[in-house]
């Protein structure tokens, strides 16, 4: 019994505190929002399909070729996603990304879990690669 109400004050402790689980979504941290928005990019794979040659470099085409363009699986042209950045704001560029239809051929993995942070953070990233 004492156990049961031990756990009880731990458990309205922690509803009441600001330690409190769902306080801020989860997002990704950097020396800055820029940073942030490269490691997205990267670990999304947004260059498999939106950069022509990516896979075949095995990554390592240089940063002034990302995001131009490219094929996605098994051959749909992926579009540029530097003007698309360029053409909208950060909260346009979110809502891109939580209306279903905009992205239906994009790999649902690759961005469900973003928060509105992440998002804000790749906009800036490709915003920055002019």
């Amino acid at each position: 019994m004492r156990f049961i109400a031990l756990v009880t004050v731990a458990i309205a402790v922690l509803a009441s505190s600001s330690l409190s689980f769902g306080a801020t979504a989860p997002h990704v941290v950097a020396e800055s929002e820029i940073a942030a928005g490269k490691y997205i990019v990267l670990a999304t794979g947004c260059n498999h399909c939106h950069t022509q040659g990516w896979p075949e470099s095995n990554g390592t085409l240089p940063q002034t070729m990302w995001l131009k363009g490219g094929h996605a699986p098994p051959n749909l042209p992926a579009p540029a996603l530097r003007p698309l950045a360029n053409a909208m704001s950060a909260g346009a560029w979110v809502s891109l990304f939580h209306g279903h239809h905009a992205v239906e051929a994009m790999p649902w993995f690759n961005f469900r879990s973003l928060s509105d942070a992440d998002l804000r953070a790749m906009h800036a990233f490709i915003v920055s690669l002019h």
